[in-house]
């Protein structure tokens, strides 16, 4: 089988893959903000490349150095959001050591009831750190699972029964 691509010299290279946001990461104000100043700046633009278009400065270039613009905007939201997430961690972590680090603990009712504060604020963090990722994770595999692949359809197929060695069968039989 013949496989063949066809365009022009001047197409734009769309590139491999589809890179994706999540969908918790759009639920915060200042990134949906930070989007749409994004957005204002990419249709100011196209209404300058209506009058001045060139092949640098065109409506393609433009979307994808917008779609560019989003997913680095987007990571770099994620990577700031998981590390504060991890300072208050490791602030509660050092509380909690603290804590255990005293002495008859057992006699101190207030500093146990700080202690399960601390727990649950630990337990609190993590979940809202991993628990996003968690459930993105289990949709894509849902969406996944569900569609059938090569090997599903090559597993699968209907396959003439195989006969037994030529050099062994018995002749009239």
């Amino acid at each position: 089988m013949v496989t063949a691509y066809v365009a022009t010299s001047n197409t734009p290279y769309v590139g491999k893959g589809r890179s994706t946001i999540g969908d918790f990461i759009l639920e915060f104000p200042e990134l949906q903000e930070k989007f749409r100043v994004r957005a204002l700046a990419l249709e100011r633009a196209l209404k300058d490349a209506r009058a001045d278009r060139s092949p640098t400065n065109n409506p393609q270039t433009l979307w994808k150095k917008f779609k560019e613009d989003l997913l680095a905007i987007a990571k770099e939201f994620s990577r700031k959001r998981v590390a504060l997430i991890d300072r208050e961690i490791d602030m509660w972590q050092k509380r909690k050591e603290a804590i255990h680090n005293l002495e008859n603990l057992e006699e101190q009712e207030d500093e146990l009831i700080l202690l399960d504060e601390i727990e649950d604020n630990i337990t609190d963090l993590l979940a809202a750190k991993t628990l996003p990722q968690k459930t993105k994770m289990e949709a894509r595999h849902h969406f996944v699972a569900e569609t059938n692949t090569k090997y599903d359809y090559i597993l699968h197929s209907e396959k003439k029964p195989r006969d037994t060695i030529p050099r062994l069968r018995k002749a009239g039989v």
